[in-house]
C-alpha cells in the first residue's frame, strides 16, 4: 500500500485502478485523477481509454489485471453481473492482479448474489475473509460491494467523497 500525507488533515494519496469507463465510469475516475490520486485506467474499447489519459492524464492498460498491479483500490463500474465478471476473473482480471491489502470496489448496478460470488471468490485467492464496507444492499438495488484484503473501511471513504 502507498499512502502518502503531508499533515494528518490532508487527505491520503493512493493508486487507482479504474476498470469501466462509459457513463458514470468516465467522470468518476476523471474526479480521483483531479483529486490527487494515481488513476490506472482499463476500458473494454481501448480508444475511450486513451481519451480519458488525454483529457485527464494517468494510464491506460490492455488488462484490468495489468490496471490492477500495484493499485491500493480497483474500481469496477461495467454494465451487468456477467461485466463484472469479464473484467474481475480469469487469468486477465482484477483480481489477478491485485496484491494483498488491496480493496476491490464495485461501482456496478449489480446483484447481491454477485457480490457474495467475489467475495467469496476474493477469500479463496488470499486465504483471507473479506470484510464488506455497509450491510448486504437489498435485492433491487445497487449492489456497491467493497471487498479487501485486510480490509479498513476507514479508508474507502475518501475515495467516495471524491467520486463525484
Amino acid at each position: 500500500m502507498t499512502e502518502s500525507t503531508t499533515h494528518h488533515n490532508q487527505a491520503a494519496t493512493y493508486r487507482v485502478a479504474f476498470i469501466g469507463l462509459g457513463v458514470m465510469g468516465y467522470p468518476m475516475a476523471g474526479h480521483l485523477m483531479k483529486s490527487g490520486h494515481d488513476v490506472a485506467v482499463f476500458n473494454r474499447s481501448a480508444d475511450k481509454a486513451e481519451r480519458w489519459v488525454e483529457a485527464f492524464g494517468g494510464s491506460s492498460f490492455a488488462t484490468p489485471k495489468l490496471a490492477a498491479a500495484g493499485c491500493d483500490f480497483v474500481c469496477v463500474c461495467v454494465g451487468n453481473d456477467e461485466d463484472v465478471r469479464q473484467v474481475v476473473l480469469g487469468a486477465d482480471g482484477a483480481l489477478a492482479g491485485m496484491e494483498s491489502g488491496s480493496v476491490l470496489i464495485d461501482h456496478t448496478t449489480a446483484s447481491a448474489e454477485l457480490a457474495r460470488e467475489l467475495g467469496q471468490l476474493a477469500s479463496e485467492q488470499t486465504r483471507s475473509h473479506p470484510s464488506p464496507c455497509a450491510p448486504p444492499p437489498h435485492p433491487s438495488r445497487r449492489a456497491h460491494a467493497c471487498l479487501g484484503w485486510r480490509m479498513t473501511c476507514r479508508r474507502a471513504p475518501h475515495h467516495h467523497r471524491t467520486r463525484g
